[in-house]
Order: structure tokens, then C-alpha cells, then sequence
């Protein structure tokens, strides 16, 4: 019998495994199996960023793998949407797929009516390996552009050339960390003990965030700011400090390029404008001017939530100027922290790679209206994989819409979520238990593998297995139609991929010796200049400087502006459906001030509708004083069946953020993502009893 690493203490196999989820941690994990099943997970002491802990969802990986939800065979629905689910063969299932592609590509003389819509629900190296098989095809249509972070990447590769992030462990050596609109104590636990190891040496931990969250409560100082209103406090502290005369001459002549155009700009920002604009007192502001200066070192962390603005982009170029021109970019682990792309292997379309030549790239964060225009030839057949864009995309609503036109909709996934629920033909994935794999991160710089721990649950098959199957598939019936080399196996890829920047990156010489445990990259190599006065923006449309940009405002009849926000239990459509965390989590919620609640007469506890022109949702109101009065939030997600107000059942369909977000653009995400990303945080809603 495999041993994989070893046993534990009392003979059981131990595992190596590693989350593949969408998470700043990527953590390294051990999984302990008994007959057949994982009996236990907890985290690997030897990977240095996670030191052997796992979330409340890491833990609950052995519900998830194991759930009797879990899909076990191929499934076919007829007709779509009926819940009408007949269990096919392997064999079945992709001569139907193989079929309708083969079929579009002689009725169309093209494989541009195929489409993939990929995202991050599967993070692992070989995940983008669907990207290769897709090439193979021909040039096809892909779902391009990122939900999450696209103006923020936007911001950095303007200001400096390109995305990079100091090492976070080394968030523990600053003497001043401002947490700007992230909530690690929920999205990002692993980076607590830095930071606790910072405070033990008299550093001070500020939160800046729209909502008092877990993270404000254990932080040392917080200022409530305005949403979207990020930039102006930031050009607002560089203003005081020049002003004062308090910026640092060398990094002033080091850095910024552009220097005099923005000095002109920040001449008129004054101390009472910024208040106004961010809602924030000015002793409070100038208390975090005073602050941030005269630490030695200081560390901003740009969350995702601050750039899913209209003025997205401009926040964080706002942001990234003031830690230059204060002279902290680069100093014993100071500067701006937001993500890195140098752990990524170059793949498919993931960072760093191409893709093939002729391919048509819709937008992500608008898919359904691109869907309905995009003709000559039109989109015919959908592939999803690692995503659920029903629950994850902005107006959900208009999705559905959209799907139905399609002829074919093939979802792989591990359980029938929203999305699968629409598809005609659901293919059951194998779970990171079930297969090989290597995991980075966006935001550490360690790297783990994972290794396959248990047989395939059923008929579940890896997304490699699934390709290589659809490409043999495809040359029995039409030969040459795919040149996917589906003879290479998972290890054979990652003998590949770990090439030898990668081995040179991680100093070891091939990827199985990450079997002895998690390595890390060498140390990041830092931006040396900020491009204050971009002329790459200005060729964009956009202003050449970090100038402040007025978010969006609330229309009178919708007063509320909607923070669809992480929660701590589910990650993105993730792990909601799990009993345990669904026990700490039965149903939503939507945080609404106590003010606000008065006013719409809401005690708590009531059934609320949420609602605006695009759609409405509804769930229970907690009146919670740490929400701004002008704000609610409900957070992401989807959740299982259960029972709902004693006589309402509650499904996964039920409750939807996105049906009453809309795909507004940010700013900036073309440069790094090919489109825009979403402005999901400019939406307003009204809230009554229902």
C-alpha cells in the first residue's frame, strides 16, 4: 500500500496535500487516510508561511471529499434545466461532446463557436492545462479578464513596470502596518502571527475599512472610511506631509518620476477636503499622516476590496505613491503589499503565458451580454471548469438568459451548484485528494505539492484526464482535431512545467523533492522607481497621474450602497454546501446599521428584501453598528438546502449577491487581464421587510 510521506503515530498513511482554492494562503497540508478515507487533515509545520494551521474550511476538506452531494458519474439533463438527470458512461458522455464540437466545427468552418469559461476555483498548476487542450482545438472563444483583481495589477504595472510584492513574512519586521481594505483575520489567517509578531515589537496595526470587521477589533487603530474613497486619503496623508515639509529627499529624487506634476496637484488638497471626501475627522487623519511618516519600517497591504471601484485603479496608484515618495518602498520590509505573479509556471493562459494565435476573448465580468452579441460565428457551446459564474458573475440574472441560447453547456465540477444545474452534461472532477498536483501562491512565496492520497471517488476524473480523453475522443471520430498530447500523464506536465527558472526560483532541481516538503522562492526582487506622471496611462484614457477619481453615488431611490464582501466560512461558491460550516453558517445574512434600520423599520432578526433594478434577494437582517449608515453588506456566495423561516425552503438559487450587482467596469485591468475588472462594490440597493 502507498505511504505517501510516511505514517502517522499510530500507523495511519500521511499525505502530502495542498488547497488549491483561490486564497492568499495556499496552505500545505497533511492528510491522514484509513480505509480509504482522509480521517483527518491539519497543516504542514514545514511550510513556513502556514506552520502547520488550516481555516475552518481547510479542516472541513474531509466533509468536502468525502459529502454524499458529491457528484460520483457522468450526468446528461433533458431537457436542460428540468432537474431531469440521466447517469451516462464515460464513453457516452464525451462521444455527445465530442459530437457537438465536431458537428459546430464543420456547420461554422470554425472552432470559435466552442468557448471555455475558466476561472480560480482550482488553483493548482494543472488546472490551466484545459487552456492547452482548448489550443489544440484551433482558435475557440475564452472568457477572458479576472473578477478579482485586475485594476489593482493595472496600478502596479503602471506605476512600476510590473507586479510585485515584498516577501509577507516579512510584514513581522514593521514597525507601522496599515491594513488598506483587506480582512486577513477572515480571508488571510495565516499572516496573523506576522503581524502579531510585529505588534509583540512595537509595531501598530491600522485598519482602514468601510466596515469595523474582526480584523478592526484586533487592530490597534481604525478609520472608517468612505467607500471608494480610498485614493483621497492617500493623496490627502502625501499632501500634509509635504506640505510640512516632511517627505523624504532621497526617495523623492530615487523614485518619482513625475514628481513636480503631482507636487502641482497635491498643492490644492487640503486637510478639510480630504474629511469630507472620506468621512474621516482631520485629527485622524493627520494622527495616521504623523504615523505612517515617522515609522521605520512601514507596510501598506492593498486589499482586492478597495480596487472594485469605478476609481479602482486610482486608489491603489494613489496608494503606491504615497509609500514611495515617504522613501518606504524597499526598507527591511516595508513598501505596498498586494500580489506577485513570479511563483507561476507559464501555461495555457495563466500568468505569464500566451495562448493560441486567433482566439476570441470575451469579457468575464460582462460574459452574458457578450454572449447574446457575439456573432459571426456565435457561441454555440460553453465548457466550464473551476468556476461558477451563475453565483460569481455580476447581473447573474441575465446569465441564465444567456446560457439558454447555447446548445451545449458542459460543467465539470464536484457538486451540482447553480451553474451545473443548467448544463447538459456534468462530468464529475476528481478532488485534490484524487490527484497529482503543484500549488503557489498569489501572495507567499512557498510552493507545495500535492499527492494523490485516495482512488477516484466513483467516476470522478481529473480535469487532465477528462482533456485527454476529449482530445482521443475527438481524433477517433474526426482525426487530426486535436493535437493535445493526451499521452502525457500529470507527473509528465509537472516534469515540464517545473522547468528551470523554476528550479533556479525554488533551488532545488526537480519538482518531486518537494516531496520532502514545501520550498520557498528566493527573496522577490523589488521595484527601484515609481512612474508618477504615466504616459502609458494617458494612451489608455486615463489620467497621468494617481489623481483622485469621485467614486459612484447612490440614485435617491436606492440609498444603500451594497458591499458583497468575503465571509469567513465559504470561499467564493466554495465550501457553503458542507454541514459543518453550514452549521456555523445556516443562512444570510445582510449587516445594516442600527440608523438605517430604524428608519426602514427593522428590528432584529426580519426577512428583508434587498433589492434595485436588476434583481433582489432575500435573507435575515443583523443590525450591526461597525456598518456605516450609508452601507449594507450581505456576503457572497451560495448555500445548501435548508429549512428557512420554519416554512420557506431555502436552495442554492435562492440567494444570489449577483443578482443585484451589475458588470460595471473599473478603471483600469486591460493592460494585465485583457479587459476591465468589476466594479461589484459600486451598487446600490434599498432594503425593506419582506
Amino acid at each position: 500500500m502507498k505511504r505517501g510521506m510516511g505514517e502517522g503515530v499510530v500507523g495511519v498513511p500521511v499525505y502530502r496535500s495542498a488547497c488549491p482554492c483561490n486564497c492568499y494562503d495556499a496552505c500545505a497540508m497533511l492528510t491522514y487516510v484509513e480505509d480509504g478515507r482522509v480521517v483527518k487533515v491539519e497543516g504542514d509545520p514545514q511550510h513556513g508561511y502556514t506552520r502547520g494551521r488550516l481555516c475552518a474550511k481547510g479542516y472541513a476538506y474531509s466533509r468536502r471529499v468525502h459529502s454524499p452531494e458529491r457528484l460520483r458519474y457522468p450526468l446528461r439533463q433533458y431537457p436542460r434545466g428540468s432537474g431531469n438527470w440521466q447517469r451516462l458512461s464515460w464513453e457516452e458522455a464525451l462521444e455527445l461532446i465530442a459530437t457537438s464540437i465536431l458537428d459546430l466545427k464543420a456547420r461554422y468552418g470554425s472552432t470559435l463557436p466552442v468557448a471555455l469559461n475558466k476561472y480560480s476555483g482550482n488553483f493548482g498548476w494543472l488546472q490551466n492545462i484545459i487552456e492547452v487542450f482548448f489550443d489544440s482545438l484551433g482558435p475557440t472563444t475564452r472568457a477572458g479578464g479576472s473578477p478579482c483583481w485586475s485594476a489593482g495589477l493595472d496600478a502596479f504595472y503602471l506605476d512600476f513596470g510590473r507586479v510585485a510584492s515584498p516577501d509577507p513574512e516579512d510584514l513581522a519586521r514593521n514597525k507601522c502596518i496599515i491594513l488598506w481594505g483587506t480582512n486577513p483575520a477572515w480571508t488571510a489567517v495565516h499572516s496573523l502571527p506576522f503581524l502579531q509578531q510585529a505588534r509583540d515589537q512595537g509595531g501598530r496595526v491600522v485598519v482602514i475599512d468601510p466596515v469595523f470587521t474582526a480584523t478592526a477589533k484586533w487592530a490597534d487603530y481604525y478609520l472608517q472610511i468612505k467607500p471608494g474613497t480610498d485614493g483621497a486619503l492617500a493623496l490627502g496623508v502625501l499632501a500634509y506631509l509635504w506640505q510640512r515639509g516632511r517627505l523624504d529627499e532621497e526617495a523623492l529624487s530615487r523614485y518619482a518620476a513625475g514628481w513636480p506634476a503631482l507636487r502641482s496637484y497635491l498643492a490644492g488638497l487640503s486637510q478639510d477636503w480630504v474629511a469630507r471626501e472620506t468621512g474621516l475627522e482631520v485629527a485622524a487623519i493627520t494622527e495616521l499622516a504623523e504615523m505612517y511618516a515617522t515609522s521605520r519600517p512601514a507596510a501598506i497591504w492593498i486589499g482586492f476590496g478597495l480596487q472594485r471601484h469605478t476609481n479602482g485603479g486610482q486608489n491603489v496608484r494613489a496608494i503606491n505613491a504615497l509609500a514611495a515618495l515617504t522613501g518606504h518602498l524597499g526598507t527591511g520590509g516595508g513598501g505596498v503589499y498586494y500580489a506577485h505573479l513570479d511563483t507561476w509556471p507559464r501555461v495555457g493562459s495563466g500568468p505569464g503565458a500566451g495562448g493560441q494565435a486567433g482566439n476570441r476573448y470575451l469579457n468575464m465580468n460582462n460574459f452574458a451580454a457578450e454572449l447574446l452579441h457575439c456573432q459571426e460565428p456565435p457561441v454555440k457551446f460553453l465548457w466550464v471548469a473551476g468556476r461558477n459564474p451563475l453565483t460569481q458573475e455580476a447581473g447573474a440574472r441575465l446569465l441564465s438568459q444567456a446560457l439558454n441560447t447555447l446548445e451545449m453547456i458542459v460543467v465539470v465540477d464536484h457538486f451540482l451548484t447553480p451553474t451545473a444545474r443548467l448544463a447538459d452534461i456534468v462530468l464529475p472532477a476528481a478532488s485534490l485528494f484524487e490527484t497529482w498536483d503543484i500549488v503557489s501562491s498569489y501572495w507567499h512565496r512557498w510552493v507545495a505539492v500535492n499527492e494523490p492520497a485516495l482512488v477516484p471517488w466513483y467516476e470522478s476524473w481529473s480535469d487532465l484526464e477528462i482533456v485527454a480523453a476529449m482530445a482521443e475522443k475527438l481524433n477517433e471520430l474526426s482525426p487530426g482535431s486535436s493535437t493535445f498530447p493526451s499521452h502525457k500523464k500529470a507527473r509528465d506536465w509537472l516534469d515540464e512545467l517545473f522547468d528551470r527558472r523554476m528550479q533556479e526560483l525554488f533551488g532545488i532541481s526537480c519538482w518531486q523533492e518537494l516531496l520532502s516538503g514545501p520550498r520557498k522562492a528566493r527573496p522577490p526582487e523589488l521595484p527601484e522607481r515609481i512612474e508618477l506622471d504615466s504616459a502609458r496611462a494617458g494612451e489608455l484614457g486615463l489620467p497621468n497621474l494617481p489623481v483622485y477619481i469621485r467614486p459612484a453615488s447612490p440614485p435617491p431611490e436606492y440609498p444603500l450602497q451594497l458591499l458583497t464582501t468575503h465571509q469567513q466560512y465559504g470561499l467564493h461558491s466554495q465550501f457553503h454546501n458542507l454541514d459543518w460550516l453550514q452549521a456555523l453558517n445556516p443562512e444570510p445574512v445582510v449587516l445594516i446599521n442600527p440608523a438605517a434600520a430604524r428608519k426602514r423599520d427593522l428590528a432584529e432578526g426580519d426577512v428583508v428584501r434587498v433589492f434595485n433594478g436588476q434583481g433582489e434577494i432575500i435573507a435575515r437582517a443583523k443590525i450591526e453598528p461597525g456598518v456605516p449608515e450609508a452601507v449594507v453588506v450581505a456576503y457572497e456566495g451560495w448555500y445548501g438546502r435548508e429549512k428557512y423561516q420554519g416554512n420557506r425552503l431555502f436552495s442554492p438559487g435562492d440567494y444570489n449577491v449577483n443578482f443585484l450587482t451589475s458588470p460595471l467596469a473599473t478603471d483600469m485591468g486591460i493592460l494585465t487581464t485583457g479587459f476591465p475588472g468589476c466594479a461589484f462594490y459600486d451598487c446600490f440597493v434599498e432594503v425593506c421587510r419582506l
